[in-house]
């Protein structure tokens, strides 16, 4: 009996009966759906780093999100926050008064706010910003993932400036367009489009009787033929001014709202639809 005993001791001490302990990961939490997508640009093909979402992928906008129990309890286990910044978690000082010690990224830093705008990610030139800022504290944090976080960053950086590049040949040529909310003024700034007003309130409440025959007044003063509705926002409001005006709604999609699975691609493909959309609206291809 103690020959097998020891036998069995041995087997076990060279391994055969031992199992290497489980390696945590590092666990990222993005904030919302366009700053995951990001951060799955500079982690994508390290199994070592996990990226979660704080808020629902099909909540929006944080403008008005509240925090809930199970939110902090995720963040207390992240190993990084990564945040979009300029006011859009407008939330971010309960947790900083809550979880003091949490390891924070801000992808906003470096970026030039316009119009006190927050929507920072709708054009590539500004996701290149958020992209090395990503890359910048994993870089830091992970330096054992540096050459993987380094060369996601050139591959993306590389699509980034073949999406702007894109853009800007389709010369948008200063038209003027309404909005449904504030989510593109970036991109109307940088690529030429005159946003001349907006349907819905601040950070897309519902008009006032009076904002609504203001902004329909606006509409057809200035000959805005083309409305720019957004999937995430009720359109009956957006239906009433161009019924009013005759100006023509299209849906351009600010990319706040899709599947927690979904891969960066999913960024890509959405910009260039939305091209696709004004291209049409503009010259009525």
């Amino acid at each position: 009996m103690k020959r097998i005993i020891c036998l069995l001791l041995i087997i076990c001490l060279l391994g055969g009966c031992t199992t290497a302990p489980k390696e945590d990961k590092y666990n990222v939490v993005a904030s919302f759906y366009p700053v995951m997508l990001i951060t799955k640009m500079a982690t994508e093909g390290i199994d070592e780093i996990e990226v979660n979402i704080l808020a629902p992928a099909d909540t929006g906008c944080l403008h008005d999100y509240v925090l809930l129990p199970d939110d902090l309890k995720n963040l207390e286990k992240a190993d990084l926050f990564v945040t979009n910044g300029l006011g859009m978690e407008s939330f971010i000082n309960k947790i900083t008064e809550q979880l003091p010690n949490l390891n924070t990224a801000d992808l906003s830093q470096g970026i030039i706010p316009f119009n006190d705008n927050s929507h920072i990610w709708l054009t590539p030139s500004n996701v290149k910003v958020m992209l090395n800022n990503i890359c910048e504290v994993l870089t830091k944090d992970l330096p054992q993932f540096g050459n993987k976080i380094s060369a996601n960053r050139e591959k993306y950086q590389k699509m980034l400036d073949g999406l702007d590049g894109e853009i800007k040949k389709a010369d948008f040529g200063g038209e003027k367009v309404i909005t449904c909310h504030e989510a593109f003024d970036y991109f109307a700034n940088q690529y030429n489009l005159t946003v001349v007003g907006t349907v819905m309130s601040e950070h897309g409440q519902e008009p006032s009787v009076k904002e609504l025959v203001e902004t329909t007044d606006m509409v057809k003063e200035t000959g805005v033929k083309i409305i720019l509705a957004e999937p995430q926002y009720e359109t009956d409001t957006v239906k009433t001014v161009s019924q009013e005006t005759g100006a023509e709604i299209y849906m351009l999609d600010p990319i706040v709202t899709g599947d927690k699975n979904d891969l960066p691609q999913v960024y890509f493909d959405k910009m260039r639809e939305n091209t696709s959309t004004l291209i049409k609206a503009i010259r009525k291809d």
